[in-house]
């Protein structure tokens, strides 16, 4: 093959030389190039030059001998990410949230809150911001001040309890009650397989999961149940005096305890 000088010729190599194994070779014909490498001599993706009676050999790394770092976790290794354990947990945290949590109706609800038969022992939590529940809540429901980004990072890490995020009236209250069942509700909610791991009822029936009681949520939330059972809706507290709000903070409980009960405990 006729070469005039300055051109390039290529060629494919399988093995020898500088190539280490397989690239694109280019010749000029005239320079030699005395083993030089273009770049760092020691990185391995590097193009390689190496000297041949007809001219020299410029040895580019064929696509193929080119890989990214492979990630390894322990004594095993693998091309691609391993899965997040993080991502796992709450898949399986959600899982078991799903199989434990009750969807209850207004209507079961309203008969728990009128004892028109003798339920569990039950507690009825308002998740809504406060200022929601001031204005109008379902009777003997307990605010949760769990609305700001504070409070859920808390019960996200475990470190409030569903006690912790009560009124300070309550706090007390709730740890002498006895009681297994657990209702939340906040404006509309009425299916948690789709909420956000930091959304309020999420973290709330979670933590009540994990404090092992039963958690239960009201279909629909308060709107669904102030449409059906206005009369069991209170009104606001504003105009309350301290002793009143403190009474219309304690909930009556079906076990036959009630705000008066609590309030007459040491007497």
């Amino acid at each position: 093959h006729h070469q005039s000088p300055g051109d390039v010729t290529t060629s494919t190599a399988d093995g020898g030389g500088g190539g280490g194994g397989g690239g694109v070779v280019i010749g000029d014909g005239n320079t030699a190039y005395n083993g030089v490498y273009a770049a760092d001599p020691d990185s391995e993706t590097n193009a390689a030059v190496s000297s041949t009676e007809g001219g020299s050999r410029l040895f580019l790394p064929s696509p193929t001998s080119l890989r990214l770092p492979v990630l390894s976790v322990g004594a095993s290794s693998s091309t691609s990410m391993p899965a997040s354990p993080c991502s796992d947990s709450v898949a399986l945290h959600r899982s078991l949230l799903l199989r434990r949590v009750r969807l209850l109706e207004p209507a079961e609800v309203a008969r728990r809150i009128t004892r028109s038969h003798k339920p569990r022992p039950f507690v009825l939590l308002d998740l809504r911001p406060f200022f929601h529940y001031n204005l109008r809540h379902v009777r003997s429901a307990i605010n949760l001040n769990c609305s700001d980004r504070f409070n859920r990072k808390r019960l996200q890490l475990r470190r409030a309890t569903v006690v912790d995020l009560a009124a300070p009236a309550m706090r007390e209250y709730l740890k002498r009650r006895v009681y297994r069942d657990v209702i939340v509700y906040d404006e509309t909610t009425s299916d948690v397989s789709n909420l956000p791991v930091d959304h309020p009822v999420f973290l709330v029936l979670s933590a009540i999961l994990e404090d092992n009681k039963e958690p239960l949520l009201l279909k629909g939330g308060f709107s669904s149940f102030q449409k059906s059972y206005p009369e069991l809706c209170d009104e606001d507290l504003k105009r309350n005096t301290t002793s009143d709000i403190s009474s219309n903070f304690l909930p009556m409980f079906s076990d036959g305890g009630s705000a008066t009960d609590y309030n007459n405990r040491d007497t």
